[in-house]
C-alpha cells in the first residue's frame, strides 16, 4: 500500500455505523454547547438577581439578618430533589409514544435510577475514602468456578454495610451544611457592608483561596505562575479596599470608613471560607466517578441538615443580641423567598454548566457575574462604578487568567453516551481512539526493564497466559477457537520457543487443567484510577494477596469497577495489498459482525465486536480472505480518569508496571485518560 493509499486510508476507513455514531456525538455536543450557554445565561442572571435582592432585603427593606437569610436560601435545597425528579419525569413523558399513560411509570423509574445512581456514588465513594478496608469480589472469568473453598472469600465484605453508608452519608451531610454556612453566613453580613460589585468581585477570589488550601490538603504543588495569581488577586482586593478610603482626620465618614473596611474584611472571610468548602468537597466527597445525581443529593441532603439542625443557633444568637430575631413582613418574606429561589436556581444551573462542560469553563464564566453586579449596581441603586472596582476586577481576572491558562479547545460530554467529545473536531481517527486502548496512551508507555533476556521471559510469559486462557475458554480445536489461533499465530511471530508453546498448551489440555482458572480483579488504584487485572493461576488466594499488595501500596483497593467498562471482543487483521475500496472493506466487515472500526499507524485495522461473538466475526473475517493478526477479550472504559501532574503519572505508571510484572497477571485494563 503507497504512502498516499494509506493516508487516505486512514482518513476514511471508520466504517458506517461508527461514521454515524461518531456524527451523532459532534451533533449532540453541538447541541449540548448551546445548551450551556443557555443555562449559563440562567446561571448568571440568578446569581446577579440573588445579589441584587439580598440588597433590596438588607439596605431597602432595613432586614439585616444574615444567618436567618441563609437558613431560609440554605433551606430551600431540600427542593433540588424533587424538582429533579419533577423534571426527569416530564422529560421521559414527553418522549414517550404514549405520554398520558406513562407518567407515573416513568416517575418510578426516575426515582429508581436517581437511588440507584446514588448509591452506586456513595459505596464507590466510600470505599476510595476507606482504603484501609478491603471490599473485593474474585470474579471468574468465562465461568470457570474453583470448587476449593474460599475461606478467605468471607473475611472480604462484597459491599460496605448498610449502616456504615447511612452513618457516612449522614456524617457527609452534616458537615458540608455547617461548611458551607460560614461562607453564606459571613456573605450575607457583608451585603449591608460595601457595594454588591465589590462584595461579587472579592466573593470570585474564593479560587485562589482554595489553591491554597488545595496545597495542604490535597497535596498540590507549589508553583511560581500559580502563586503570582493568588498575589495578584489579594491586590485587586486590597485596591478595591482602600483605593478610595477617606482621610482620618475626617470623624463624620470615620464610621462610614471602619464599615466598609470590616465588610471588605467579612468578604474576604466568605471567599477563603467557600475555598475551604470547595477543597473539602473535593477531598471528601467526590466520588471516583463524577456524579451530577450525587452532587444534587448532597445538596438536598444539605437542605435537610438546614432544616433539622441549622435553626439551633438563630435563638443563640438572638439570646447574645448578635441577631435579635424578628420576623419580616409578608412583603419583606416574599423577597427573602425570592432570593432564596435565586440561590436554589444558581445552584442547580451551575452544577449543569460544568455537567455538560467543565469545571475551567463554567468558572471562568461566572466571572462574568463580576461586571453585570456593577452594571446592576448602577441601574439599580445609582451607584456609579468606581475606578478601584474596575482596577481591582481586572486584576482579579488576569489572576485568574494565570491561574487557568489553559490551550486547546474546551472538551465537552455528550450527553446521550456521556462520552468525552472534542468539540468541532474533524471526523477523523484520532477522534475514536480512546474507545480502542485499554488503557489509552498509558499503554504505550514503556516501561524500563532489567533486560532483554528479562523482557523476552515477560513476553514469553505473558504469551503463555494468552495461550491457556484462549484454550479454556474455547477449547484447543484451532479450526473452532480463532482466539487461539491469534495467539499461536503472535507467539510464533514473537520467536517464542516451541517447547514453550507446547508446555502451555499442555497446561490448559494436561490432567492438571482444572487446577488452572481464569480470575478477574478489580479495584481501583492511585488517583481512583479504575483497574481490571485478569489472571490465570492455579492459587487464586496468592494471585488474590498480590494483586490487593500492589493496588493497596498505591492508595487503591479491590473492588467492583467493571461497570465502568465494556466487555467488547477486539480483531486485528490486515487488509489485502491491492484493496483499495474502503466502502467495500467496511462492508466486509459490517456484515461480519464488526460494530466499530479503526485503521492503525501500522496499516492494519482494529474492529470491535460482541465478545460472545468474537469467534464467529473472526471466522467470518478469515473467510473473507483478511489475515487475522491478533484477537482478543478487551475492556472499553466507558469514562475516564484524569492523571494530573508527574507526581501522580509516576504512581501510576509504577503501580500499572507492578500489575503487568506478576507472574500470573496476563493483561491490565485501566480508564485512565
Amino acid at each position: 500500500m503507497s504512502t498516499a493509499d494509506a493516508t487516505l486510508y486512514q482518513t476514511l476507513s471508520l466504517r458506517r455505523q461508527s461514521m454515524e455514531n461518531s456524527a451523532h456525538h459532534i451533533e449532540v455536543a453541538a447541541k449540548d454547547r448551546r445548551l450551556a450557554f443557555a443555562i449559563l445565561a440562567v446561571c448568571l442572571a440568578a446569581f446577579t438577581a440573588q445579589t441584587e435582592l439580598a440588597q433590596v432585603v438588607q439596605k431597602d427593606r432595613d432586614f439585616h439578618k444574615p444567618y436567618f437569610l441563609l437558613y431560609i436560601g440554605h433551606s430551600c435545597y431540600i427542593l433540588l430533589l424533587p424538582l429533579h425528579l419533577v423534571f426527569s419525569t416530564i422529560r421521559n413523558t414527553l418522549a414517550s409514544t404514549h405520554p398520558h399513560r406513562a407518567v407515573l411509570l416513568h416517575l418510578s423509574l426516575a426515582w429508581t435510577d436517581y437511588v440507584d445512581s446514588f448509591w452506586e456514588s456513595l459505596t464507590a465513594l466510600y470505599i476510595l475514602r476507606h482504603p484501609q478496608t478491603q471490599y473485593h469480589i474474585a470474579i471468574p472469568q468465562n465461568d470457570v468456578v474453583s470448587d476449593s473453598p474460599m475461606e478467605e472469600d468471607d473475611s472480604l465484605p462484597t459491599f460496605p454495610p448498610i449502616n456504615a453508608l447511612r452513618t457516612f452519608c449522614i456524617t457527609l451531610s452534616i458537615a458540608l451544611a455547617i461548611f458551607i454556612m460560614l461562607p453564606a453566613y459571613t456573605w450575607y453580613a457583608a451585603v449591608g457592608l460595601i457595594p454588591m460589585a465589590t462584595l461579587t468581585a472579592i466573593n470570585n477570589t474564593s479560587c485562589f483561596f482554595a489553591y491554597v488550601f488545595s496545597i495542604f490538603m490535597l497535596g498540590d504543588n507549589v508553583e511560581v505562575r500559580k502563586v503570582a495569581a493568588v498575589a495578584i488577586s489579594i491586590a485587586g482586593v486590597f485596591i478595591m479596599a482602600f483605593w478610595n478610603a477617606p482621610a482620618t482626620d475626617i470623624p463624620d465618614d470615620l464610621n462610614v470608613d471602619r464599615s466598609i473596611t470590616g465588610g471588605v474584611f467579612i468578604a474576604a472571610l466568605s471567599a477563603a471560607f467557600y475555598g475551604f468548602y470547595e477543597v473539602f468537597y473535593k477531598r471528601y466527597c467526590s466520588p471516583p466517578v463524577p456524579s451530577f445525581v450525587f452532587a444534587n443529593s448532597l445538596t438536598t441532603a444539605v437542605g435537610v441538615v438546614t432544616v433539622l439542625l441549622l435553626w439551633i443557633p438563630i435563638p443563640l444568637l438572638h439570646y447574645l443580641g448578635i441577631e435579635p430575631f424578628a420576623l419580616p413582613s409578608w412583603t419583606t418574606f416574599g423577597y427573602i423567598l425570592l432570593v432564596a429561589s435565586m440561590g436554589l436556581l444558581f445552584n442547580a444551573s451551575f452544577m449543569c454548566v460544568i455537567a455538560i462542560t467543565n469545571p475551567l469553563f463554567a468558572s471562568i464564566a461566572v466571572m462574568l457575574t463580576i461586571p453585570l453586579v456593577a452594571l446592576c449596581d448602577m441601574i439599580v441603586t445609582g451607584q456609579a462604578v468606581t475606578l478601584d472596582t474596575v482596577v481591582g476586577s481586572c486584576l482579579i481576572v488576569v489572576a485568574f487568567g494565570l491561574l487557568d491558562n489553559v490551550s486547546g479547545s474546551m472538551p465537552t460530554v455528550c450527553s446521550a453516551c456521556r462520552r468525552t467529545t472534542p468539540l468541532y473536531t474533524p471526523l477523523l481517527l484520532s477522534t475514536a481512539q480512546k474507545r480502542f486502548a485499554g488503557h489509552n496512551k498509558w499503554s504505550k508507555v514503556k516501561h524500563t526493564k532489567g533486560g532483554k533476556d528479562a523482557k523476552r521471559a515477560q513476553l514469553f510469559s505473558k504469551l503463555s497466559l494468552e495461550i491457556i486462557s484462549a484454550i479454556k475458554s474455547g477449547g484447543p480445536e484451532l479450526s473452532l477457537n480463532a482466539r487461539l489461533s491469534a495467539a499461536l499465530a503472535q507467539a510464533r511471530t514473537s520467536n517464542m520457543p516451541k517447547e514453550s508453546i507446547e508446555n502451555a498448551i499442555k497446561k490448559a489440555t494436561g490432567a492438571d487443567k482444572d487446577a488452572l482458572e481464569d480470575v478477574l480483579f478489580e479495584g481501583y488504584g492511585p488517583n481512583g484510577i479504575a483497574f481490571i487485572v485478569e489472571t490465570v493461576t492455579d492459587k487464586r488466594m496468592r494471585t488474590i494477596k498480590e494483586v490487593r499488595d500492589v493496588l493497596t501500596k498505591y492508595g487503591g483497593s479491590l473492588t467492583s469497577v467493571q461497570w465502568l467498562f465494556d466487555k467488547k471482543g477486539r480483531i486485528e487483521f490486515a487488509p489485502a495489498q491491492t484493496e483499495h475500496d474502503v466502502d467495500a472493506m467496511m462492508e466486509s466487515a459490517i456484515e461480519a459482525g464488526a460494530e466499530d472500526m479503526e485503521a492503525t499507524e501500522d496499516d492494519t485495522v482494529e474492529i470491535l465486536c460482541d465478545y460472545a461473538n468474537l469467534n464467529t466475526v473472526t471466522q467470518s473475517l478469515a473467510g473473507i480472505g483478511y489475515e487475522i493478526l491478533k484477537t482478543e477479550i478487551a475492556y472499553i472504559p466507558t469514562s475516564t480518569t484524569a492523571i494530573e501532574g508527574e507526581e501522580m503519572e509516576e504512581s501510576f505508571t509504577k503501580c500499572l508496571e507492578a500489575l503487568e510484572n506478576l507472574s500470573d497477571v496476563a493483561k491490565v485494563h485501566s480508564n485512565a485518560e
